[in-house]
């Protein structure tokens, strides 16, 4: 367990730095707060990082609370084309022009169905938080114009937009006590669904997360390539708490002045700067760039 910048480092093991060295290795990274800056969502040297990681064949996947809506278009301003997790593992979205194709799940020239079939997710959530939201204080972002996303996210109006355009889930402004949101929780995990805590809003969604996303592209991989990968994780908040649980390497970044999510983990790497500077941090001390 730990709480503070910088408190936890790691000593890679044999097995671990053999892997790498072999760059037998698939990451999995969270988007805002973690490769992205939390505020400004600068990139810093990321897009320096990612082109070397794909020279050396080592596939980065962005798995983050964003929408595929957003995520086409960081992989075009990135020029980074690799499977991608949607909306805290609402859906696994592969781009037409991406460096790899795994067979196992639907390609580019099918995502337009699976997006037509899944445009009903978020109106099924939506009724339910309308059955069980009586009494409580938040905002859904379901009911915000660009101008007030871009407001609470510090998003441009342009990627504003992107970020309403949600398949799977629908995010809350919570306004109400800890102790609501405790009981709204049990309320919404009554209706067979979840909640989850991201860096500025609660996603109410359907049994789904990141690591349940992760590990279906980890068996695509090991079917792909025939070898099982080193898996590496990096996140900053609650949602991403399962995806860095269930990785071989986590890396825990945080904001500063924040306590620093605690998890469940022997093999743990705590960069000592926020994002995008403490992904980059994590990369350089795991494959020496």
């Amino acid at each position: 367990m730990f709480s503070q910048i910088g408190e936890l480092k790691m000593e890679l093991t044999a097995q671990q730095q053999e892997k790498i060295n072999n760059k037998q290795c698939l990451i999995f990274t969270d988007l805002d707060g973690t490769l992205l800056g939390h505020d400004a969502y600068d990139l810093g040297r990321v897009p320096e990082f990612l082109q070397h990681l794909k020279e050396i064949n080592v596939p980065v996947i962005f798995n983050t609370s964003k929408t595929w809506a957003e995520v086409q278009e960081l992989q075009k301003t990135l020029d980074y084309y690799f499977p991608c997790v949607v909306e805290n593992g609402g859906g696994v979205h592969i781009s037409a022009q991406s460096n790899w194709k795994p067979k196992a799940l639907s390609e580019g020239e099918n995502q337009s169905k699976i997006d037509e079939n899944e445009k009903s997710v978020r109106d099924e959530i939506n009724l339910i938080i309308d059955e069980i939201g009586t009494g409580f204080q938040f905002q859904r972002m379901r009911d915000w114009d660009a101008e007030q996303v871009s407001y609470h996210t510090s998003l441009s109006l342009e990627n504003a937009m992107l970020a309403n355009r949600r398949l799977y889930s629908e995010p809350l402004l919570w306004q109400d006590t800890d102790t609501n949101l405790v009981q709204f929780t049990q309320l919404v995990t009554e209706k067979g669904l979840r909640l989850v805590r991201g860096g500025r809003f609660c996603h109410v969604m359907k049994q789904h997360d990141k690591s349940v996303a992760m590990k279906k592209i980890i068996s695509a991989y090991e079917n792909d390539f025939g070898f099982k990968p080193l898996t590496i994780a990096l996140g900053d908040n609650h949602n991403d708490k399962q995806m860095l649980e269930n990785a071989d390497i986590a890396c825990v970044l945080t904001l500063p002045g924040r306590n620093r999510m605690e998890i469940t983990h022997t093999s743990v790497y705590c960069p000592e700067q926020p994002a995008p500077e403490g992904w980059t941090e994590s990369i350089s001390f795991l494959f020496n760039f």
